[in-house]
């Protein structure tokens, strides 16, 4: 009978004893799953930090200009609900338009034809709708600090660029000096704005891209329009090179989102402090993809760049090889900046 005692009670205890290990690996499997996902997976690339998290409305004063493609009809057509509706998080001076060649509509957006009063106009470089947008900006928006110029493809983060706008106004006043910001690409030898991925703008020096208009015209229906753009910001003495940045990103690499959706990671080399992207010319950092402004998404259609992009870990960045091939990169810091 004290054999019997003593063996229940010893299985009792192996009983007790197992039933806690138990819990303890469920625990602890439970808190690294859920560090797992609350770390990787609910990290929103709009706002860099955990979903759920309400973050303080930004207060800016900006005005959008997106220069729509006439022969461009994604399927399905996200335009002004690609990027667009991260402004809920954003309040203040803001203003949107869709500059196109004809009159269109499109998720109940009417887009806008410049020159005003012109029902259609043969415009496919651009060059018409990009100065005359600057004249809109003037006469519509003279108060308003920033003018953002983009292309449909040119998925824009709220957040960053809001950000971007207050550090900028820490050293200047938008409506006083002239001022600009936007990455390059390089042709012929020479680094020229990319404006497909976006050119941040002053007021100020809307005003003075204003006064050369018709250089502009004359110039980009000659040169087209990232030539054009940098001569005119001569005529008003500004220097390119003073206003790169990093922040905004010229291209995506292409056929490479299997690195992020399939998380190859291993395929993806250290980033140098820079690459050069043209023979002779100024290298430049590697471009976080985290901290963008702004991205040109070309090669990824509209329904899956959100997706992408949470998706895209913090140490992520794109670079370029051999020059012209473009390629994703990591960096050492483990979260953007």
């Amino acid at each position: 009978m004290n054999s019997l005692s003593y063996t229940l009670r010893h299985n009792k205890k192996l009983v007790r004893g197992g039933l806690f290990f138990i819990l303890f690996i469920s625990f602890f499997g439970l808190f690294f799953i859920s560090y797992e996902v609350l770390f990787f997976s609910m990290t929103d690339f709009t706002n860099n930090s955990p979903i759920g998290i309400k973050k303080k409305k930004l207060n800016v004063s900006i005005g959008f200009y997106v220069m729509v493609d006439s022969n461009d009809s994604p399927q399905p057509d996200l335009r002004t609900r690609f990027w667009e509706p991260q402004l809920k998080d954003a309040t203040g001076d803001i203003s949107r338009y869709y500059l196109s060649e004809g009159i269109y509509t499109v998720n109940g957006i009417e887009f806008t034809i410049l020159p005003e009063g012109t029902a259609s106009i043969n415009d496919s470089n651009k060059c018409v709708r990009f100065s005359q947008s600057w004249v809109h900006f003037m006469r519509y928006h003279k108060k308003t600090k920033w003018y953002f110029r983009a292309e449909t493809e040119t998925y824009i983060n709220v957040t960053n660029l809001g950000n971007f706008m207050i550090d900028r106004e820490k050293e200047l006043d938008p409506l006083r000096k002239p001022h600009m910001n936007f990455n390059v690409v390089a042709s012929s030898n020479s680094l020229y704005p990319s404006l497909i991925s976006g050119v941040l703008i002053s007021n100020h020096a809307v005003k003075s891209l204003v006064e050369f208009k018709d250089f502009f015209v004359a110039s980009c229906m000659k040169n087209g329009e990232m030539i054009a753009f940098s001569e005119t910001m001569s005529k008003i003495g500004l220097n390119m090179t003073e206003f790169i940045s990093n922040k905004f990103i010229p291209l995506w690499p292409k056929g490479e989102h299997q690195i992020i959706t399939q998380k190859e990671y291993f395929r993806v080399l250290s980033c140098g402090d820079t690459h050069k992207i043209g023979q002779g010319l100024q290298e430049q950092p590697p471009m976080p993809v985290r901290s963008a402004v702004s991205i040109f998404m070309d090669f990824v259609p509209m329904k899956e760049t959100i997706s992408l992009l949470k998706m895209t870990p913090f140490n992520l960045a794109v670079t370029y090889r051999d020059l012209k091939q473009v390629l994703f990169c990591k960096t050492q810091q483990s979260k953007s900046k």
